[in-house]
Parts: C-alpha cells; sequence; structure tokens
C-alpha cells in the first residue's frame, strides 16, 4: 500500500536508480516527485542533505518540474517487477519541506496544486 511519505526509486533507461517521493494524493492518483544533484542554475526551492534520508548523500534539490503522477497499483507494479523498489519513508518536517518547495517553486506544475493542498 502506498502511503504520502512514502519513497521509492525508478530506474532509468541505463539502469541508474532516482529516488521519488510520495508528497501527495489526489482521486485514485499520487504524486511523486524526484530529487536530482545540486547545480547552482536549478531551482533550489527545496534543498536536501544526507540528514534528510538515507539514499540521499550529496547536496540534492527536489526536482518540480518533473513531477508525475501515478495510481497505486502502477506504482506496486514497478516495485514487484524491479523497475522501483521501496526505501525508508520520509519524517514528517521533510514532506512539509518538500511541500512548501512546491508551492512556491516556479517549476512545480499548477495542475499539481491540488495534491498538496490541504
Amino acid at each position: 500500500m502506498i502511503k504520502i511519505a512514502d519513497v521509492i526509486t525508478l530506474k532509468n533507461n541505463q539502469g541508474k536508480e532516482h529516488i521519488y517521493f510520495v508528497i501527495g494524493k489526489h482521486g485514485d492518483r499520487f504524486l511523486i516527485v524526484n530529487a536530482t544533484s545540486f547545480k547552482p542554475n536549478k531551482d533550489s526551492s527545496c534543498m536536501l542533505n544526507s540528514t534528510d534520508h538515507p539514499f540521499i548523500r550529496k547536496k540534492t534539490i527536489v526536482n518540480y518540474g518533473d513531477a508525475l503522477t501515478a495510481k497505486e497499483t502502477i506504482i506496486e507494479k514497478n516495485i514487484s517487477l524491479g523497475i522501483s523498489r521501496r526505501l525508508p519513508p520520509i519524517k514528517g518536517k521533510v514532506l512539509e519541506r518538500i511541500i512548501e518547495g512546491a508551492l512556491k517553486s516556479d517549476a512545480f506544475p499548477g495542475k499539481y496544486r491540488v495534491y498538496v493542498m490541504k
């Protein structure tokens, strides 16, 4: 069962894993955002580091421009097929920072605001 604050990985075409945070739900779809290495020219609305999650090992930003939605059945299927894997969830304070970052980021698609608004 997928929940808000869950963390998963997705493999890219080269087999490299990328971390994704489940930050919202609307209807039967979950909103996930990924993290990427910090670069000065990227949106830094939410910075993360190794104390925020064990998978993170260096200065990282949340990549709101690549936010995705998916049904729970698809996420679970990807996990069972080995395309994704489940990691320890993020703590509430980290989730709050990621959501706050989404709401102030120009890169966060407006159509996804409904997933994170209370």
